[in-house]
Parts: C-alpha cells; structure tokens; sequence
C-alpha cells in the first residue's frame, strides 16, 4: 500500500484557491502557462521526433530579442571572464569536489581554498579570511551576528546608502533574533553616540557608486568600542585603498565580480576577512596550513565553530559549507589577472564612467554620485520611456532605482565595465540624448 505526504489538506488548498480566485489546481496551473504552449484534450505535448522538439524550441527561442550590451550594476557586474577560468574549475578535482569533511583525503580541495583564502588577504590587507560564505548579503548578516558576539550590545548601525537587497536580506535574517538594526546617514553617524553600538556597517563605495574615506568613520567606531565593518566592491580595489588600510575590523564582499560572471542570478559567493584578533568569532570554516608527522607541508580544517562540527549553543553560525567551486572561481581568476591585471580592468572600467559622466555633465542631466569608481547615479524624467527605448536597442540601460527603495524616485543606477567598448557607450549616449530632446 502506497503512502502519500502532502504538506496540505484539502481544506487548506481550497481556502488558498478561494482566496486568490482560481477554481482548481488544474486552473491555476494553466492560466499562469502562455497561451501558445497550451494543448487541447489530455494536456500532453504531441508526440515530436528530436529533431522535430529541436525546431520547435528554436522557433520559439528566436522570438526573444537579444540584449547585447550591459550597463547594470548595483553588486553584480558584467565583468570578462577569460575562457581559461572555466576550463581550469571544469577540471574534476575542482568541479565534483564537495565539502573537505576529511582533511587527510581532502588535500588538493584545502590547498586550493588555503590559496583562495590567501588571495583574500593580500586583496584586502586584512589578516585573516575565512574559506567564504553563500554571498553578499548573507556575508552582511554573518558580519552583523559576529559584531554582536564580540561587543554584546544589542544594536547595529547601518549607513543609508547599504545596497537596498542586502538591506532586505539582513531584515529577513533578523527578523527573530534581538538585534536592533538602524539606519542613519553618513553624516549622522559621525554625530551619533555609536557606544551602544556593536558596529557600524558602511557600504564603500555605496550603492549609488559614491567614493569616500572611512578615516573618520574608523575612528569614531574605535573611540566608543564599536567594530567597523566595510562592504567593499572586490574589482575597485584595483584603484582605491583596501579595507585594511583604512582600518576597517571586518570586510565583506559579493565576490561575483571576480571571474563568476552574471550567471542568471547565481550561484555567488560570500567574502569575509577580519582582523586577526576577531579569528576566533569568525564564522564557517577556516584552512590552515600545518606539518605532517614526516615533516611535510598539509592542510587541516582549523577553529571549525560551526554548528556542524560543535554544540549549538557554542557554534558561531549555523553556516553549514563554504562557496567551494565558487572560491576556487574566483581563486582561478585572480591569478589569471594578477596584480596588474585586476587594475587594467578597474582602470578601464573607471575610464568608460568617466567618459560618460563628461557626457551627462554637458546635457546637463542632475547625477546623484560625484565621487565614483565605475558606475553612478543620476535624475531622469520618466525613466521608464528611456527604458524601453533602451530595451529596444538591445540595451539594458541600468539599474531603475526606485524598483528597490522609494528614496531613490527618478534615479538610474549605470555601470560600466571593460567589456563595453566606446562604440557602445556612445550608442547608450546617442539615446539618452534623444529621449531628453524629445
């Protein structure tokens, strides 16, 4: 005799049906589907040779218009991936590897996240850096929760211009823990009474592409016992300072930029480096580099507080694994680049910004963001008009801000990459000339 589970009862899924108007399941199923997938009778597709299945979907997929030109921004980037680093992660040492559970088997997957680690610091001129975590916005929350833990006080201050999808993240992490999260401006928080605080976050540069210092910030954070944490922007670091330079207690990242690419929205990967008094707070997984009773060099899994390995009530997050694939990822792509070419890319990606942003000065466009790296935002009547002639184009033309927060109402978020080409900003231009003409 079969068993069945449904999360449901019959009564539940009525009173659902009722309350969103569809008659049945069966209803709710197919009016959600386009009308030209939809089939008479007995709701199958008819029977299609392969060849025939292949000529069907391709005549649907050729109704799509291409879009062929990036400017979207906002902590994920169309940043070039060289062939190189595909084919290396493809590998199936990297690839099939899951989660280095034991250590002496596990040595090429230690060593290649000890590197990665490494990476991290010389990056960021932190101390440490964990073995990552699922991706910006969960890092924020861990940086929070591991602030919480070092200064046992019950609030965390949060600068305005955070990334408004970190900012929704962290709310819905929080929502059932004891932590007060609020939000200031910059200004604000220089002026604030920052004693009662377990830290300070600050985005940099934040999310409307704004560049400025964390001097002051660190300082005031430092003189009333709070922790600094930077969200940072990996590629940018090839032309602006690191967070370990400007005395930041903990740095975090989305990781996409290096060498992941857009990926329809995933997977990404979480950066965390701290100083190196805060190591044993930090959460997830650490590699350390160690000798063998023979002598050797080897690898081991070190300070491993997390829920997994330790009591729950002692474990300093209940992150269950690192972003492996995703590090080694990024790891690959680093050294491709190298020193001189993470800054070739941030060098050129600025150029293009700037380029355009002489442009908008002389139409005289109101931009939000004066100080920048690579994108910025500024004012536009009916942003949705230019949108579409945008889309039209082949052109997504960036980031309409409001979709996100409604203090951003008006405001287009662009960003440029080194896989633009003038030719194509001078394209994205000509429009933004023609939609404020007409």
């Amino acid at each position: 005799m079969k068993t069945f589970f449904t999360a449901h009862t019959n009564e539940e899924v009525k009173a659902i049906l009722d309350e969103i108007g569809a008659r049945s399941l069966e209803f709710l199923y197919w009016s959600a589907l386009p009308k030209e997938f939809a089939v008479d009778g007995d709701n199958s597709w008819p029977s299609l040779s392969e060849k025939e299945a292949h000529e069907k979907f391709n005549s649907i997929i050729s109704k799509n218009k291409p879009i062929d030109t990036l400017f979207l921004g906002g902590g994920f980037y169309d940043h070039y991936v060289p062939a190189a680093v595909d084919s290396i992660i493809s590998r199936s040492e990297f690839y099939t590897a899951y989660t280095p559970y034991q250590p002496e088997a596990s040595q090429g997957t230690l060593k290649a996240i000890f590197e990665y680690q490494s990476m991290i610091t010389r990056l960021t001129k932190m101390d440490v850096s964990n073995a990552s975590l699922y991706d910006g916005g969960s890092a924020i929350f861990e940086a929070v929760m591991m602030a919480w833990r070092v200064k046992r006080r019950p609030a965390v201050l949060i600068d305005r211009r955070l990334n408004p999808i970190y900012a929704q993240m962290l709310k819905t992490y929080t929502s059932s823990l004891d932590i007060n999260i609020d939000y200031a401006s910059r200004k604000d928080i220089l002026n604030k009474d920052l004693s009662e605080y377990s830290a300070v976050i600050i985005q940099m540069p934040d999310f409307t592409g704004e560049v400025f210092g964390l001097k002051d910030f660190s300082d005031a954070c430092h003189s009333a016992g709070a922790l600094l944490v930077q969200v940072f922007y990996p590629i940018s670091l090839g032309l602006l300072a690191p967070p370990g330079d400007m005395d930041v207690d903990i740095a975090v990242a989305e990781g996409q930029s290096l060498g992941l690419g857009l990926n329809f929205g995933g997977p990404y990967l979480g950066i965390m480096a701290v100083k190196k008094d805060l190591v044993r707070k930090m959460p997830g997984r650490i590699v350390g580099e160690t000798i063998d009773r023979q002598g050797k060099r080897c690898y081991v899994l070190t300070l491993q507080a997390r829920e997994q390995h330790i009591r729950r009530e002692k474990a300093t997050s209940n992150v269950c694994s690192n972003e492996s694939l995703c590090a080694i990822q990024s790891l690959v792509y680093a050294s491709l680049m190298g020193r001189d070419g993470l800054k070739k890319v941030a060098e050129v990606s600025h150029r293009f910004a700037a380029y355009a942003y002489n442009n908008l000065e002389e139409m005289g466009v109101e931009v939000v963001t004066r100080n920048f790296f690579n994108e910025f935002a500024f004012k536009l009547k009916d942003i949705n008009a230019f949108y579409s002639m945008c889309l039209s184009e082949g052109i997504l033309p960036g980031i309409r801000m409001e979709r996100l927060s409604p203090e951003y109402k008006g405001m287009l978020l662009t960003a440029f990459t080194e896989k633009l080409t003038k030719g194509k900003v001078d394209r994205w231009l000509d429009l933004l000339r023609r939609h404020i003409r007409d």
